[in-house]
């Protein structure tokens, strides 16, 4: 009988030992699958990052070509109204030769409205698109959007009649062509919203010389 109660007291003691290990590597499993979790979720927080700039350098980059190829072979001296000047203008009216009249312009998206608020629910606020309009007053008009989601303000701009991030134009739109001698510039800043609901901001300015 005293042998027998040795060896189960043996038994139970190495259980008890094995229980607490068992313990110990599951603390330690834990932990482990944790740090793993966490270098996983900013892994994935940084391609998303990555691939959203990329996105946005991309579209930014394709809406000014585009913004430049319609106005080449536009001539100082050819039909610009307002002529942008160093003030800057949102919205010109141009012809090139042997054209018909062209109009792009920046104007608020359709379900936005100007009050500092998001209407139409896309996380942006107060946004525009820059619209394409061929043949203006002619029987073939048409308009085309050419991007939206246009800021309304260029970047490091406000609205409060000064000129805040030093381009000579004062509380210019998102969307902003100017003239420099015979230099046509065009700068554009476009906004996405990140997966944590952030508004995002890319800007790019390009330019074209005029022909005489």
């Amino acid at each position: 009988m005293k042998t027998a109660t040795l060896v189960g007291a043996r038994a139970r003691g190495q259980a008890g030992l094995t229980l607490v290990e068992l313990m110990i590597v599951s603390t330690m499993l834990a932990m482990i699958m944790g740090g793993m979790a966490m270098l996983n979720s900013a892994g994935q927080d940084s391609f998303t990052a990555t691939t959203l700039s990329s996105k946005m350098d991309s579209r930014s980059s394709e809406v000014s070509d585009r913004l430049l190829r319609e106005i080449e072979g536009v001539s100082p001296a050819g039909v610009m109204v307002p002529s942008p000047g160093l003030d800057g203008t949102n919205t010109l009216l141009f012809q090139v030769p042997w054209g018909t009249l062209t109009q792009i312009s920046y104007q608020m998206e359709a379900s936005e409205l100007d009050d500092d608020l998001d209407n139409d629910g896309d996380g942006l606020v107060d946004e525009g698109m820059v619209v394409l309009t061929r043949d203006v007053g002619g029987a073939g008009q048409i308009s085309t959007v050419i991007c939206s989601g246009v800021a309304e303000f260029l970047d490091g701009e406000f609205d409060n009649l000064a000129d805040d991030n030093g381009n000579d134009m004062d509380d210019e739109s998102g969307f902003c062509l100017q003239t420099i001698g015979d230099l046509l510039i065009v700068r554009l800043t476009l906004l996405e919203v990140n997966k944590d609901g952030k508004t995002v901001s890319r800007t790019v300015e390009n330019s074209i010389r005029m022909r005489n």
